[in-house]
């Protein structure tokens, strides 16, 4: 998904969604469309033509199943004003101004901070910014962590016991938000051994499955 623009062939497109959509009916009901949409690392096209995937694909997954949900592509920044890192600044609001809202059912979202606190300000304005729109759906965390390298910049830079004290923070502040429906913890595995590379050391569990203080 590294790096995806919008499909050059809509149709084929289609097909590839009804394919999948019929081969997993009744065992896959949650659908969510591509990761971190407002960031460029992830999502290269217009945020027209994400919203123009999305229709395409709710329409033929809705045909398919009545109960499938769709799932906005994760929003990096809460898709507020807040940009940075190559981020599409106000990508929820623009979503809204482009129609997307009868074809998504979760506002998925994702959260890397230094305090608990900081999500629930930013979860509090994305909920903002979709009742504003006249919209209130579920909200997903599917992605919120913290590793625990060595050298990562010194914002992100925690100890194994603080990286425990974040995650109990989490999961025990955010279930309370009225709109928070499910949270996604990553990474329950670290993917490797290296200690000083952040990709390696979001796991609640360390690569040779002994235990962390946050597990």
């Amino acid at each position: 998904w590294r790096s995806s623009v919008r499909p050059e062939f809509q149709a084929d497109w289609l097909a590839y969604v009804k394919y999948f959509g019929a081969k997993y009916k009744g065992a896959i009901r949650h659908w969510e469309w591509h990761n971190e949409i407002d960031w460029a690392d992830f999502w290269k096209s217009p945020l027209t033509d994400y919203v123009a995937m999305l229709k395409g694909a709710a329409q033929v997954l809705r045909e398919i199943d009545p109960q499938n949900k769709m799932i906005l592509g994760a929003l990096m920044t809460h898709g507020s004003s807040i940009g940075g890192m190559g981020a599409t600044r106000g990508a929820l609001q623009q979503l809204y101004d482009l129609g997307a809202a009868p074809h998504f059912d979760v506002l998925s979202l994702h959260y890397y901070t230094i305090r608990a606190e900081e999500v629930v300000y930013n979860l509090n304005e994305s909920a903002r910014i979709m009742l504003e729109n006249g919209d209130c759906k579920p909200i997903w965390i599917t992605e919120v962590g913290m590793h625990t390298a060595t050298n990562a910049w010194l914002r992100f830079r925690v100890t194994p016991e603080e990286q425990a004290q974040y995650l109990e923070d989490v999961f025990r502040i955010l279930p309370r938000h009225p709109l928070v429906e499910k949270i996604f913890w990553y990474d329950f595995r670290n993917r490797g051994t290296n200690e000083s590379y952040n990709q390696d050391m979001f796991g609640i569990v360390k690569r040779d499955l002994s235990l962390t203080p946050a597990y």
